[in-house]
């Protein structure tokens, strides 16, 4: 390559794509990175913890700034003015993005009024990349801002202990001398009053299951759960303990429950959808890549 084919792409560098970097970063890679920070039973209920929340937070906040980025070199190859048009497209969105992640935190009347807001916003950043280099300089300091937003998650996010806690396993000194098949079965959200007749019990003609379960066993019928929420109650379930405020529902923040209690007798066979109380160690959990990306779509 020349040394003037070498300027320009040194040139179009600091004024371009720096600049389109800093935008994606604090309008897509910041915004997205801080919903999943404040959200970490999401990231519990896929297993998403220690290196590999770390890489999902650094594929999620640079491929899709890097593939804008690529997408307008590359262009640049064939027609600049094509490429420039197509930088402009990605200014706008950027720009929208970052308009309505600042917006959602105003308690406005209407999402529509809050996409046209954002839309606003997008073209007044666009307005000032093309006309200000001092904005445009602007933008570029801002370039870091996908890996910054990844430390963020990394440390001082609600998140950040996902990343660093270790595993746990069997609790020590627990024998059960002669063990029996056990089943826990938890049914979320199923309220007892759907299953009752009049008189309070079971309606066996349209739940002949669950009729012949509570004739043949010890039910309680006046047991509620401690929490309306998944992630408080089956803690409790297993633990026989209140969760504590800023609890996650992970085998680290609940060392003691079922699973580590009878986890060196037993063959767990374990399905949590939202939670992740029994430990890699005892039921070999991995993250739910498949069910992450449908979540995520």
């Amino acid at each position: 390559m020349s040394d003037a084919r070498r300027g320009v792409w040194r040139a179009r560098t600091t004024d371009e794509l720096l600049p389109l970097l800093g935008l994606a970063g604090f309008g897509y890679a910041l915004p997205l990175l801080d919903l999943l920070g404040t959200n970490p039973e999401f990231l519990v209920s896929h297993y998403l913890t220690g290196g590999a929340l770390v890489l999902a937070a650094i594929v999620v906040a640079t491929v899709p700034p890097l593939v804008a980025l690529a997408t307008v070199a590359v262009t640049h190859l064939v027609s600049d003015r094509a490429a420039r048009l197509l930088w402009a497209g990605w200014v706008l969105v950027f720009g929208a993005m970052a308009a309505g992640s600042l917006l959602r935190h105003l308690d406005l009347p209407s999402d529509a009024l809050q996409a046209l807001l954002a839309l606003a916003g997008g073209i007044a950043v666009l307005v000032a990349a093309l006309r200000w280099r001092q904005a445009r300089t602007g933008f570029a300091f801002l370039a870091a801002t996908p890996l910054l937003a990844v430390v963020a998650l990394m440390t001082w996010s609600p998140a950040a202990e996902l990343v660093w806690q270790g595993d746990v396993g069997a609790i020590e000194g627990i024998e059960v001398p002669d063990p029996a098949p056990v089943v826990v079965l938890q049914l979320d959200e199923l309220p007892l009053s759907s299953l009752l007749r009049a008189d309070g019990t079971i309606d066996a003609e349209r739940f002949p299951g669950f009729a012949r379960l509570a004739d043949s066993s010890t039910w309680y019928a006046s047991t509620i759960a401690i929490a309306p929420n998944t992630t408080a109650s089956v803690p409790a379930s297993l633990t026989g303990a209140v969760p504590e405020p800023g609890e996650l529902p992970t085998a680290a923040d609940h060392p003691r429950n079922l699973f580590t209690l009878l986890g060196g007798t037993y063959d767990l066979q374990v399905d949590e959808p939202v939670t992740a109380l029994c430990p890699e160690s005892l039921c070999g959990a991995s993250v739910d890549w498949a069910g992450l990306a449908d979540d995520a779509v």
